[in-house]
């Protein structure tokens, strides 16, 4: 009697916690329907969007950058010259459609939401749309956007593929033959395809973007001979064509290698602590000046080392310069590197609850103090208030989440839950790999821009654990009857 008193209270405090996530995340939606609209004509001035205008002029990338979005920006400037229209507007046109698009199919990968009516589909989509951190990317001349998209279509191919299903319909046999995308090889070439989409946008993600094919080959080998074949194509070829589009160096910036990256994670901020330790050509390249501008903020490293460093030393003399000062930094900063990466990592996994603590001046806010300027530099007010919300939300839903989910899962027997944490454990896979790049990237660089996917999949938590909390209630209604 007690434990069913307990399971029926559990239910209860499920039913009450759903409402309560489920009025938060809509008035989100307004929130950033409305700040999408106000701030529809206006251009962020990121250094890196005015970078990417300057690129756009050349086509000339350095390995920090992917070709496809300058192109893409020179094309619809042309369309925007011709239809008097700013190209700007035009971008976040297309950004918001592609995301949008990617949103709904991403979805649509849960059963559980393609069991859903129309409405309730639209509302999960626009929830995925309008985070505070997805609406400033979405109307910003930067490649995040899209990148992210891909990387969600992605994720939900991998979806169809666990349940033998492509978009939301189990095919017959018939029709599976005419229709031939469901196939294992089909769907690794449409991996193969958004994995060079998205290198080419952000070269980052050509590691991102691996992940899928492998995970998915990984998994199919034994069913088709022809996935370790594709396989092995996509991971020779990509890589190959992706670096025929890159000149090293273009722009004067560190060259992009494992040293560099080791150099800007441990030693960024205290770079002239062991000043008399430095290699006497590091010495002799870098002035007082030069060093405090590196310290000042982790984004002028990679353009004050390179402009005197790899400039004067070349690709190989810089990487051995930064990779003993890498190591020498990491023996004497252990203890603080430690700390700082398990900030950022718990920084990066929970991004806009992050961003809240950020914001009221602790920690190192590194980038996202400058997004939060940018963001609210047409309308104020309106950005606080959507930021602080929004953040305010998100956090709420997921402990509001966790306990639904506490409850859900309780309710499972033993061979559910192990199915559920395997499968938990593969759809997490390629987010965890984003975050730890991130993290192990550099430090003191924290953006939230950089792990939308991440907060979607947060997002997504959420709306599965009320949608499954709901179809509960719709059974037991159902039932009484």
């Amino acid at each position: 009697m007690e434990q069913g008193g307990m399971r029926k209270a559990g239910k209860e405090w499920g039913k009450l916690l759903a409402r309560v996530a489920i009025l938060g995340i809509s008035t989100q939606i307004l929130l950033g329907i409305f700040w999408m609209l106000r701030n529809f004509t206006a251009f962020q001035e990121f250094g890196e969007s005015r970078f990417l205008q300057r690129v756009q002029e050349t086509l000339v990338c350095d390995e920090y950058t992917g070709i496809l979005y300058p192109l893409l920006m020179r094309m619809l400037s042309g369309v925007g010259s011709a239809l008097s229209v700013p190209a700007h507007c035009l971008i976040y046109g297309l950004q918001i459609i592609v995301a949008a698009g990617a949103a709904y199919y991403f979805l649509l990968g849960f059963p559980s939401v393609r069991r859903q009516p129309w409405f309730a589909r639209l509302w999960a989509m626009l929830a995925l749309l309008t985070f505070p951190a997805a609406a400033q990317c979405h109307l910003a001349v930067l490649p995040i956007s899209l990148a992210s998209s891909l990387f969600l279509t992605s994720v939900g191919i991998l979806l169809r593929a666990w349940q033998g299903e492509e978009q939301g319909v189990k095919m017959k046999e018939g029709t599976a033959r005419r229709f031939c995308w469901n196939r294992p090889a089909a769907r690794l070439v449409w991996f193969g395809l958004l994995w060079f989409l998205e290198t080419l946008l952000l070269p980052e993600y050509y590691l991102f973007g691996a992940v899928f094919v492998l995970l998915y080959a990984g998994r199919m080998y034994s069913k088709s001979f022809y996935v370790i074949v594709i396989a092995a194509v996509l991971l020779s070829v990509i890589p190959l064509v992706s670096s025929l589009t890159v000149r090293e160096g273009a722009y004067g910036r560190m060259h992009n290698t494992l040293e560099a990256a080791a150099l800007r994670r441990l030693a960024w901020e205290h770079l002239a602590d062991d000043y008399p330790d430095w290699p006497a050509e590091l010495q002799e390249a870098l002035s007082q000046e030069d060093i405090l501008r590196i310290s000042a903020h982790p984004v002028q490293m990679p353009w004050v080392l390179g402009e005197k460093v790899d400039a004067s030393l070349g690709k190989d003399g810089a990487r051995k310069i930064y990779g003993r000062l890498a190591m020498t930094m990491g023996k004497h900063r252990w203890q603080e590197n430690a700390k700082e990466i398990l900030g950022d990592t718990i920084a990066y996994t929970l991004a806009p609850a992050a961003q809240l603590f950020l914001l009221s001046g602790r920690g190192q806010d590194g980038y996202t103090g400058m997004n939060y300027e940018m963001m609210r530099a047409k309308t104020p007010k309106l950005t606080s208030v959507f930021v602080k919300f929004g953040g305010g939300c998100l956090v709420g839903s997921l402990l509001c989440g966790a306990v639904l989910a506490i409850f859900v899962f309780c309710g499972k027997d033993r061979r559910e839950k192990k199915i559920c944490l395997r499968e938990g454990i593969c759809f997490l896979t390629p987010f965890a790999v984003m975050i730890l790049f991130h993290v192990l990237r550099a430090g003191g660089s924290m953006d939230e821009k950089n792990v939308l996917p991440v907060t979607a999949a947060w997002i997504t938590y959420c709306l599965l654990t009320i949608i499954k909390i709901l179809e509960e209630k719709k059974q037991e209604g159902e039932s009484g009857k």
